[in-house]
């Protein structure tokens, strides 16, 4: 469920769901992961660096300079979401 820019935020079942983006927290995670992976030495799947460097590549593109804070919404169109944004794009994609 990575792609070039990160790990997808959902999927349905093993299909990423592309409508729903990435998110911050998600991206983190991921980071952590690919961390402790390669901490494991010879056991580590093949690629866990290059997916390291994608995750914090993804949190130093959330972070917002000017008010020093992370967004967290990434649509797939690669825009940031504004949270009163997605709650709409959301409701629109479920029917809500």
């Amino acid at each position: 469920m990575t792609d070039l820019t990160g790990i997808v935020e959902h999927a349905v079942f093993t299909v990423p769901n592309y409508p729903e983006g990435y998110s911050t927290d998600d991206n983190a995670r991921a980071l952590i992961v690919a961390i402790l992976l390669e901490e494991l030495g010879s056991s580590i799947p093949a690629g866990s660096s290059d997916l390291a460097a994608r995750y914090l590549a993804f949190l130093w593109l959330a972070f917002d300079p000017t008010t020093k804070r992370f967004r967290n919404c990434l649509s797939y169109e690669r825009q940031w979401q504004e949270p009163e944004v997605r709650k709409t794009v959301m409701a629109a994609h479920y029917g809500d």
